[in-house]
Order: structure tokens, then C-alpha cells, then sequence
């Protein structure tokens, strides 16, 4: 659940003055998109208190707007996984490589979002790796072949899903294979290495 000062402070950054509606004309424009063209309620008034979706899951994309939820999105994967190397990891290589945060059926299906706990507002968002990586073997989840390469290796880095590097890289392009050196080195603790490569020279 998001309060009216929590929305505008997110979306328009500036502090909720308490007479302002346009949270009010923005929570209507929404209802519009999201729940009119479907036939369903999802985004909730809270009496008093704020807005609330019934699916969570699909929380980011809905409330922020397609293109502006990839990038809060981004920035909620990244929030959640911060201090956890192999986490921090697998979550920017699923974010740097393009693909996936921009697929309503992967969002939708295998990112939960909420908000921290410790200052209530924080967008965080979390990945079920092992979930997502059942759907794309059993054909649930149509990938090309480079998108599912790099969604195994992803989900091997910071969730533990065993992948066949054998078959995962061979067939990756140069800027993904470069994604997935940083990765694996910061999943290791150590710094980037193409930055040590660039300091030697």
C-alpha cells in the first residue's frame, strides 16, 4: 500500500502539502488504463489511508507507468539485492541485458515488489529465480536464444539454479559476454575487471 505523500513524493518529488488533488486525478487516469479496459478493480482505495493493488506482483508496472517502470523496477531489483554480491549480481545482469524487465509476462509471473520496512517508502522488488527458470524449461516462458542464456545465468548467479555452462555460453554476444564477466567477478567480491584492465594500460 502506498500513501497519497508516498506517491507524490516518488512520482513528483516534491512533499504532499495535504490540499492537492492530483494524486486523486492521477489514481483516476490509472483506473482508466488498468482496470477499465479489463473488467476488473485492482487498484484499491484504502480509506484514509492510501491506494493498494490487489496483485501485487504486477505492482510496479502497474502504478508507475510502462516506461517509468523499468526504471524504478531496475532501481527496486538492485535496492533489494544490495549487500548481497552474488543478489546484486544476477539482479544487474538480468537488468543490463535489456530484455526481461520490459516483458509483462516475466514481471508479472516472477517479480514481487513491495516497500522497506525501514523507511515505508523504498520501492523493493525480488525475483523467484527458481520459478522462472521452471517456466522457461517447460516452455512457459518463450525466450529467444540469447534471452534465455542470459536469464539461466542470471538465476545461476544469484539464485543457485544449476546451469550447463557449456550450453549457456556458447552462442552469447560479445556485450552479453561482457555482462557476464563483471557479473560473475562482482558475484565473487571483486572489482570489475575490465576497469582493472583499463588502469594497467
Amino acid at each position: 500500500m502506498l500513501t497519497r505523500s508516498q506517491i507524490i513524493e516518488a512520482v513528483w518529488d516534491f512533499a504532499y502539502d495535504g490540499g492537492s488533488n492530483v494524486v486523486n486525478q492521477y489514481v483516476n487516469y490509472l483506473r482508466r488504463k488498468i482496470d477499465g479496459p479489463f473488467g476488473r478493480h485492482d487498484l484499491e482505495t484504502v480509506r484514509g489511508m492510501g491506494y493498494r493493488l490487489r496483485h501485487a506482483g504486477s505492482a510496479a508496472l502497474a502504478v508507475w507507468g510502462c516506461a517509468t517502470a523499468v526504471c524504478r523496477l531496475d532501481d527496486a531489483l538492485r535496492a533489494c539485492a544490495r549487500g548481497i554480491h552474488p543478489l546484486e549480481a544476477g539482479a544487474g545482469l538480468l537488468v543490463d541485458c535489456g530484455s526481461w524487465l520490459h516483458r509483462e509476462d516475466f514481471t508479472s509471473r516472477f517479480i514481487t515488489t513491495g516497500t522497506s520496512i525501514s523507511n515505508g517508502a523504498a520501492l523493493l522488488a525480488s525475483i523467484d529465480w527458481e520459478a522462472a527458470v521452471t517456466a522457461l524449461h517447460a516452455g512457459e516462458l518463450p525466450a529467444s536464444g540469447g534471452e534465455r542464456r542470459m536469464l539461466l545465468l542470471a538465476a545461476s548467479i544469484a539464485g543457485g539454479t544449476p546451469v550447463s555452462l557449456n550450453e549457456a555460453l556458447p552462442g552469447i554476444d560479445r556485450r552479453n559476454a561482457s555482462l557476464v564477466v563483471r557479473a560473475v567477478a562482482h558475484a565473487a567480491g571483486l572489482p570489475d575487471p575490465y576497469q582493472e584492465t583499463d588502469r594497467r594500460e
